[in-house]
């Protein structure tokens, strides 16, 4: 009689290596957290070192105190009395004033300018009112360094005029016709400006 025993085989027995247990599965979220930062150090350490030069660059500032003072200002509703302004940090005029006795009205609105540019002692050039309507005219040279001129202009259309007084570097402003036209002429520096609004 044969005898055909073959060994039974218990197939839930796992191997003790295969078996998940909790201590496993924390060791495994321990070294995949821990492992990157080690190699990162690791290689930081034995990294040859790098020099890195900074260069330092020193800027000295210089701080220039501007004078500018302001005598007075006065506006109402519709007039400017007075504005004078000494300001040295433009080197084409020590000081301003240009003045008007209204400023709002209703057409047609006649305006009482008054106008002063002083300027260094025999600066060459000229200085130009422009009523902001397309009509300008020369200021009156009274010294080697005052421009000065009483203007009474009358604007008989409504609308938004913008008077300005500019000095221009052009010595000859009655052959100069771009000047006449144009108060942003590029040889033309702008001093005071008012807007004139007519009703």
């Amino acid at each position: 009689m044969e005898n055909n025993f073959e060994p039974q085989v218990d197939e839930t027995q796992e191997h003790y290596v295969n078996r998940v247990t909790p201590v496993s599965k924390y060791l495994a979220l321990v070294l995949f957290i821990i492992l990157p930062f080690l190699g990162f150090w690791v290689g930081y350490t034995l990294a040859p070192e790098k020099v890195v030069e900074v260069e330092r660059v020193v800027e000295v500032e210089r701080v220039v105190e501007v004078e500018r003072v302001v005598e007075r200002v006065v506006v109402t509703e519709n007039t400017i009395t007075e504005e004078k302004i000494a300001d040295t940090t433009n080197p084409l005029y020590e000081s301003a004033i240009f003045t008007t006795d209204v400023i709002k009205g209703k057409a047609p609105l006649s305006v009482d300018f008054i106008g002063e540019i002083i300027v260094p002692d025999d600066q060459p050039g000229n200085a130009v009112m422009f009523f902001g309507d397309g009509v300008s005219d020369v200021m009156f040279r009274s010294s080697s360094n005052l421009f000065n001129e009483n203007w009474t202009y009358v604007y008989k259309e409504p609308g938004q005029y913008e008077a300005q007084l500019v000095l221009t570097s052009v010595t000859n402003v009655d052959t100069d016709i771009e000047v006449m036209k144009n108060p942003n002429y590029y040889k033309n520096t702008s001093v005071r400006k008012i807007l004139i609004s007519v009703e």
